[in-house]
């Protein structure tokens, strides 16, 4: 009796020893959803010299330092500085680019007995074998199910779908900066995508295009990075098209200028001044004095009040039959100021729409950078809104149209 009860704590904590040891060191849960945090120290490292290089094409401080957050550490400025030092000190040569990079971004049988006879004799043995294998799989279970073994070494094809996103990101960004794609090539197949990498890179442009993620320029930047790495290997997705990796080139900025001075009067002698009412309609529909300056001239300035969209250039940019054109810069400036915006991020409204946020206390002018004139001062003063839209009090918004000149 005594020796089965030994066989029985024997075989038990013998198995759950073996299965413990199985389940967390020789045979460990392979994690493919694994935060960003979980990299090993080699790709951690790697990533931040990524983001570091991303830095220097983006000059965005707070998107790098959101690039970095997942990394999990608390203080990232000292991270870098820790990383760069290790960079210097274990570099023999080839890093050099590394380290410059980082310095700017820091400011896992048992036998059937032959017969019963022997089944009874060797009962103890028998219960000791059953009870280790129920050690192992008890063991196991507690390893890969109740406790499974955090791994902080992975590597970016065990990232989740948001990592490899954000990796995706950084290697874009990287390769933006350098061009180097072999070093782009080489960090890409750490995601062990196979012949997808490159279209995989390209569709995560297209899903992040379709979202606010690009309603800043520094989004702009790096999807159209994504965008311009997928498609050096043939690859293309939708981002090319919702976001065009270029603005439209400004047509030629003297033709207008220069025509009405160079009409040559008719036989009639018809006296020059009766030209001028051909630039009426946009002088009094912008009412400002235009500047010649492109192909699109503003013809429409119409202030409006609105309790829900209150403060909004809200700006239209067609083509000469006045259909909306997306993809076209449009930049609002003060006397000491100025932001750039892109049409069609807000595919809702229109191709050609876009809107602009006016923060009080400023007078804003709009135009289409090197291809239009400039609005009149448009101010966010109080209005009250109409009692056929709700009443109240508001702050006056505006919406400006840009149309091609015809040919």
């Amino acid at each position: 009796m005594l020796r089965l009860v030994l066989s029985i704590v024997i075989g038990l904590g013998l198995g759950l020893g073996i299965g413990l040891y199985v389940g967390w060191n020789l045979v460990p849960v392979q994690y493919v959803e694994s935060p960003m945090s979980a990299l090993s120290p080699r790709y951690k490292d790697d990533y931040v010299v990524m983001v570091a290089a991303a830095y220097q094409v983006d000059g965005d401080l707070n998107e790098a330092i959101r690039r970095l957050q997942p990394m999990g550490v608390s203080n990232i400025p000292v991270y870098v500085r820790d990383v760069t030092e290790r960079y210097i000190s274990e570099s023999g040569s080839g890093n050099e680019n590394d380290i410059r990079t980082l310095v700017f971004h820091v400011a896992y049988c048992h036998p059937y007995p032959r017969i019963v006879s022997a089944m009874r004799r060797n009962l103890w043995i028998i219960v000791g074998l059953v009870c280790l294998a129920a050690g192992i799989s008890g063991g196991l279970y507690y390893a890969w199910k109740v406790s499974p073994l955090v791994q902080t070494n992975t590597a970016p094809w065990q990232l989740s779908a948001d990592g490899q996103r954000q990796y995706m990101i950084a290697v874009s960004l990287a390769f933006a900066r350098d061009h180097d794609l072999k070093r782009s090539v080489d960090r890409l197949v750490d995601l062990q995508l196979g012949d997808k990498t490159w279209q995989a890179v390209a569709d995560a442009a297209c899903d992040l295009a379709r979202t606010s993620y690009v309603s800043t320029n520094t989004g702009l930047a790096a999807v159209r990075s994504m965008v311009e790495l997928a498609k050096s290997q043939g690859a293309t997705g939708c981002a090319s098209t919702l976001l065009p990796l270029y603005t439209s080139t400004p047509g030629p900025t003297s033709t207008i200028a220069t025509v009405t001075p160079s009409l040559i009067p008719p036989s009639t002698k018809t006296p020059i001044p009766t030209l001028g009412p051909t630039f009426t309609p946009a002088t009094s529909v912008a009412g400002n004095t235009p500047t010649p300056g492109g192909d699109f001239r503003v013809t429409l300035v119409e202030p409006f009040c609105s309790a829900k969209t209150p403060g909004i250039i809200e700006v239209t940019v067609q083509d000469s039959s006045g259909t909306g054109i997306p993809g076209i810069q449009v930049e609002v400036s003060t006397d000491s100021d100025k932001d750039d915006f892109f049409t069609g991020l807000k595919p809702e409204r229109g191709p050609g729409f876009a809107d602009y946020s006016m923060p009080p206390n400023g007078a804003y002018t709009v135009s289409v950078p090197g291809s239009s004139d400039r609005s009149r001062p448009l101010t966010p003063t109080a209005c009250t809104v109409a009692p056929k839209d709700g009443g109240g009090q508001s702050v006056t918004s505006y919406r400006v149209v840009f149309r091609r000149s015809g040919s």
